[in-house]
């Protein structure tokens, strides 16, 4: 089935509804003002017990204003959600409903690539795949999911947390201005973030959460939190300004983190670990440690904490204009990029490099060992001057 270039609205129940139908596709629709739900794609176990494969793709439709769900993608089937506008919908946007198992349902990846979602009573993305190159913005939370890959994204003013995963591979993403801080994850990798100006009650940057629920599917036995910079965030009451961890065998290394608060006292981290496993080296941090259950000002960092470097000023371009004089993150005026004399630069430990690029697509380690934080400092090396005598023979 193919619905293209169609406007459809004001339908008593829901916009479109496909039970079972493969290899569809919805390219270029205006969907709104349907009493309930904008689009619902249904997968469901057939006479045999076998799951059907629903493939599809929705391209470049907008999805709004609709009396409860912009998408419902029930089963997850596998689909791509591409180039959607999803906006002034009341409810979850997209919303998933489960009737398998959970091992058959990690085993089935949506792909969301390129959309705007935003304007949303409640969550942006609710539910597991591949989310990239999304701008995600104005919802309740931005991206709630169980596990995703969560890459090139702009998450950000959004009342509650902007990423909140159990599991998650969450990389090169911009996340600022939140409501309720900027990510939460319990295992597996963060890392080419840029993370800024997010607020909450408990943490501001990242909550490293500690989930014992055995429902949950776990890839991952640590969370590995490496090479983000971690600027401006502040927690309200207590926790962490910028990250705080709260769960055993957490790697934290090559990080920026500076100008974080907990109220108006300076502080980039707090951390616990039992069992004596984190790792906590090579990040960039504004204050020294003061020590475990400290009540004083300052860092309660990891046990294993080594070769931390403790300045005020990391010396970045310019952290008043993050996305830089042309307004686009990802190139090289961005303001959090780093100065000619900023001590992140050669200071990192390749040991802990997770991912190829950085935030701005360069390669990482440009000199001998990484730079800390999310942007690799591009050296083009000695230049040398050449006259040439147009006189000469």
């Amino acid at each position: 089935i193919q619905l293209i270039n169609n406007s459809i609205k004001d339908n008593d129940g829901n916009g479109v509804y496909l039970d079972n139908i493969r290899n569809f596709k919805l390219i270029g629709n205006d969907i709104k003002q349907n009493l309930k739900n904008g689009v619902v794609l249904c997968l469901r176990d057939n006479v045999f017990g076998n799951i059907e494969t629903l493939d599809g793709q929705l391209l470049n439709n907008f999805i709004h204003l609709n009396g409860d769900n912009g998408v419902i993608l029930d089963n997850r089937p596998l689909v791509s959600l591409e180039y959607l506008m999803i906006y002034d919908n009341p409810s979850y946007n997209p919303k998933f409903e489960y009737t398998m198992d959970i091992e058959r349902r990690r085993q089935r990846e949506i792909v969301y690539d390129g959309n705007f979602i935003f304007d949303n009573v409640k969550d942006g993305i609710l539910g597991q795949g591949v989310f990239r190159n999304n701008k995600i913005f104005n919802n309740k939370h931005g991206i709630v999911c169980a596990f995703g890959k969560i890459n090139d994204n702009q998450i950000f003013n959004n009342v509650g947390t902007g990423v909140h995963s159990i599991s998650g591979d969450i990389s090169n993403n911009i996340i600022h201005s939140n409501n309720d801080g900027g990510i939460f994850c319990a295992q597996g990798k963060i890392y080419n973030n840029l993370i800024y100006n997010n607020l909450s009650e408990y943490f501001g940057g990242i909550q490293a959460g500690n989930v014992s629920n055995s429902y949950h599917y776990r890839p991952f036995d640590s969370l590995k939190i490496t090479n983000n910079t971690i600027y401006g965030n502040n927690s309200l009451y207590g926790g962490a300004g910028g990250v705080l961890v709260e769960r055993d065998k957490t790697i934290m290394a090559n990080n920026i983190l500076n100008n974080n608060t907990i109220q108006t006292l300076p502080n980039d981290v707090v951390g616990s670990d039992l069992l004596g496993a984190a790792v906590h080296k090579n990040n960039i941090l504004q204050l020294k440690d003061v020590g475990m259950y400290s009540s004083s000002n300052g860092n309660e960092m990891l046990p294993g904490s080594s070769s931390n470097i403790f300045i005020s000023d990391p010396k970045f371009i310019d952290f008043n204009d993050p996305d830089g004089l042309d307004n686009r993150f990802g190139t090289e005026d961005d303001g959090f990029n780093l100065g000619p004399l900023s001590a992140a630069i050669n200071s990192g430990v390749n040991g802990h490099k997770l991912g190829n690029r950085d935030m701005s697509g360069l390669f990482r380690i440009m000199g001998g060992n990484i730079d800390i934080g999310a942007y690799e400092k591009f050296d083009c090396g000695t230049i040398t001057e050449v006259f040439v005598n147009p006189f000469a023979d």
